[in-house]
């Protein structure tokens, strides 16, 4: 679902959220309607800042992929910058290597 009209029909059919591969297309979701978006890939550093500016422009919740601790580190400077108190949310999914060994946290 690349396009808001696909995102649309889905969110008819009782999803709840939607998820995005790229900072364009969490933007475009999240400018139009979508009150819970995913950032689907494990989050970089300098994807974090431009995920804050869109939750705080939009009032969408954005919810990233965690893992490892760093990402942590990460999440928590860019949204506690300054002490300020945000109104936005950010959601957090601990991404966990199901056995192929290509990305998540090792559980073993």
């Amino acid at each position: 679902h690349k396009t808001l009209e696909i995102g649309r029909m889905q969110m008819r059919e009782s999803c709840v959220g939607i998820m995005a591969s790229t900072l364009p297309e969490v933007r475009l979701f999240a400018h139009n309607g979508f009150k819970d978006v995913t950032y689907g890939v494990p989050v970089s550093r300098s994807k974090l800042k431009p995920l804050h500016d869109i939750a705080s422009s939009s009032g969408a919740q954005i919810n990233v992929m965690i893992d490892n601790a760093q990402q942590l580190e990460w999440v928590s400077e860019t949204w506690n910058t300054g002490g300020a108190k945000h109104t936005h949310v950010l959601g957090a999914f601990l991404k966990i290597d199901s056995g192929y060994h290509r990305a998540g946290v090792d559980v073993h």
